[in-house]
């Protein structure tokens, strides 16, 4: 081949490379320019573990019909006292509350629409959703401004939203809107199981003030910092995310690295030893999925140790890694699985409860991949694999000799699972027993063009069980919608 053809193709190469390099952050810019914005302005007063807060929700009618009212969830209104459904299982209230049982709250102060207040409702299955009436019926694509006022009060917990040991984790914490499907909006609970969170993304611009003795962990970018006296005031931005998230320590130090333009940050308390070693399995974890399924598209990416009363949660740009969590191991394994998330719920998000096995499966696969792609860990996919098709066939063999029958429905609804263990079983090790016997039959390179497919398919967006099966269908070229529907609906066995 002659010279100028060379120079031809390396031009072509470079040019794909820049457009692909590019291709998600201009998705990015364009998306936040057309969906709703909320701009929430706080301040936590840290005698009383109150948040103050006022926002405007900047909301789109994103439906196909005419809206007269819009719902928010007040996740916070979860901890309150006299409230049914709690955000903890029984067992594990302990564990949730380890200096005895704390309450909380969300307070609507107001409610203005449009600039006119308004008379507003609490209404849901346990009084945790607000509902706004409108002055005028919303048409599609168009917005209207809703202005609230609230308070939200901690309770002293380990759970998402709470405060413990000089931490405060603000997970869930402002009023978000509810998702609308087949004519209604959502107005589930705070449930115990899972992750019982479903948002489509938005624009947030936060002003948030605390005491100066706090250091924060965030979603988005700090794009100005003050202070005045003892308090700090700071302002983020975040665009095209699901939701906006603070961690606040009066322990944090932090140590920092750098992947294609990405900070990444971890952030442990003051005298840890294993700060480098785990920022390390961060950068390492995000470099992994980057480079395998497709391009992150935003500026930072926080691990954060925290209070927390199980293993880890997911938040856009930053996740969060209990602190009681010791094994060398099992940090890696969590670390890993909760940053896959920001491919697996953050920018391919899903209906967390309905269908948890599009991000909790692909999570937990996700982190057997990256594993195994770095022996220093000393996991093998082999020893993976065994791993879970031994403790799930054990778990079904003790609850079938308990209760006489054992659902393995993987589409079940978060509140259907009887039990925690349950969920885990099926939603986490039936779904990586299921991605790697579908990994075994389409093989190893049409594996992962199927993930990047679906990634690039459904960025930014909803996606449902179709859009799994036809992206791995276009990717594989296989029919695979029987393979897969098996497994998810049970009938589907796992042999040891």
């Amino acid at each position: 081949m002659n010279k100028k053809k060379w120079v031809a193709i390396l031009l072509v190469v470079c040019c794909v490379t820049v457009f692909s390099a590019c291709g998600v952050q201009s998705a990015l810019r364009k998306k936040a320019k057309t969906i709703s914005t909320y701009t929430i302005a706080a301040t936590l007063n840290d005698e009383t573990k109150t948040v103050e807060a006022t926002q405007n929700v900047h909301y789109k009618n994103e439906t196909s019909v005419l809206l007269n009212e819009v719902c928010f969830h007040l996740y916070g209104r979860a901890f309150r006292e006299g409230a049914t459904i709690k955000p903890y299982a029984a067992y594990n209230k302990d564990k949730c509350f380890p200096h005895g049982e704390s309450f909380g709250d969300v307070t609507i102060e107001k409610v203005c629409v449009q600039g006119k207040e308004v008379s507003f409702t609490i209404g849901g299955e346990d009084e945790t959703i607000l509902i706004v009436p409108l002055q005028e019926e919303l048409y599609p694509e168009s917005y209207v401004d809703i202005d609230i006022s609230f308070t939200l009060t901690l309770s002293e917990n380990t759970h998402r939203l709470g405060y413990y040991n000089g931490n405060i984790n603000l997970g869930n914490w402002y009023p978000v809107a509810c998702m609308y499907e087949q004519g209604d909006f959502l107005k589930t609970a705070y449930y115990s199981t899972g992750d019982p969170f479903y948002t489509s993304v938005a624009n947030y611009n936060v002003t948030f003030t605390m005491p100066s003795t706090y250091e924060v962990a965030y979603t988005g970018n700090v794009v100005s910092s003050s202070q005045n006296a003892n308090m700090v005031t700071q302002t983020f931005k975040a665009s095209v995310v699901r939701d906006f998230a603070l961690t606040l320590s009066q322990q944090f130090e932090k140590v920092s690295g750098e992947v294609d333009g990405v900070t990444i940050s971890y952030y442990g308390y003051k005298g840890d030893e294993d700060m480098k070693a785990n920022l390390q399995t961060a950068v390492k974890a995000f470099t992994y999925y980057h480079k395998n399924f497709g391009e992150y598209p935003y500026e930072q990416l926080s691990v954060v140790k925290t209070p927390f009363m199980h293993g880890g949660m997911e938040y856009p740009n930053m996740v969060t890694i209990a602190d009681s969590i010791v094994n060398d191991t099992d940090i890696v394994k969590v670390i890993a699985h909760e940053i896959a998330h920001q491919w697996w719920y953050g920018v391919v998000g899903n209906n967390q409860l309905d269908e948890a096995w599009l991000d909790e499966a692909m999570a937990e696969y996700s982190t057997i991949m990256f594993l195994e792609a770095h022996s220093e860990y000393g996991v093998t996919h082999a020893d993976s694999m065994a791993e879970y098709i031994s403790s799930y066939i054990l778990f079904v063999d003790v609850a079938d000799s308990i209760t006489g029958k054992v659902n393995t429905n993987m589409e079940l609804s978060l509140k259907e699972y009887t039990t925690d263990y349950e969920y885990t079983y099926m939603v986490y090790v039936r779904g990586a027993i299921m991605l790697d016997t579908l990994r075994t039959t389409i093989g190893q390179k049409k594996f992962l063009k199927s993930i990047q497919t679906y990634y690039k398919q459904n960025t930014f967006a909803i996606a449902q069980k179709g859009n799994f099966i036809a992206a791995f269908e276009k990717a594989s070229g296989m029919q695979l919608e029987s393979l897969v529907t098996s497994w998810l609906s049970g009938s589907a066995v796992v042999a040891g």
